[in-house]
């Protein structure tokens, strides 16, 4: 449950409806570099009686650089508009794989590379992307995550991705377990 402010009151509360307004609340904070959270969980969201979102709990927080922004922002957009080319030269470009590889190493990195950019890509092909009624998102997702797991070796680990890669994960999971869109 999430914590709904009511006549100035704690009560519990699942929302069932859109809840971009948390989305949201990330994505300006993401483009105006203002500090990061990954904590993302139900009970750091309060929502008043006009249903606006408001997050608490700022214990873990992290200053992004304008250059990884642009670089993330590149990965979303590219996903958006199933561009899986762009979204290889920007997994590459945000640090997490390398410039020069072996051709078969490359083909494989490319082919996990598409699988994420359409997996990803599938929220933005609406203007709203229903969570109850694609309840194997979050399974697919893993699923290909899972299956790039033995080229471990040539994918590096960028420290701001993997920090707001939890955060987005933390979402969708919230998401998926309320089965909103």
């Amino acid at each position: 449950a999430i914590t709904v402010l009511q006549d100035g009151k704690p009560s519990n509360y699942r929302i069932n409806e859109s809840v971009s307004p948390a989305l949201d609340a990330e994505a300006i904070r993401i483009c105006k570099l203002i500090l990061f959270r990954p904590a993302v969980k139900s009970g750091n969201f309060i929502i008043d009686d006009d249903l606006n979102v408001g997050l608490v709990d700022f214990g873990c927080v992290k200053h992004l650089s304008p250059e990884f922004i642009e670089q993330y922002r590149q990965l979303v957009i590219s996903a958006a508009h199933d561009d899986k080319s762009a979204h290889y030269q920007a997994m590459v470009d945000v640090g997490m794989l390398p410039q020069k590889l072996d051709k078969e190493t490359e083909y494989k990195l490319r082919a996990v590379s598409d699988e994420i950019c359409s997996w990803f890509g599938a929220l933005y092909k609406t203007e709203l992307f229903d969570f109850k009624a694609r309840p194997e998102f979050m399974a697919q997702g893993k699923a290909v995550m899972q299956r790039s797991q033995h080229l471990h070796r040539h994918i590096n680990v960028n420290p701001d991705f993997i920090f707001l890669e939890r955060t987005r994960y933390g979402l969708f999971r919230l998401f998926d377990q309320m089965a909103v869109k």
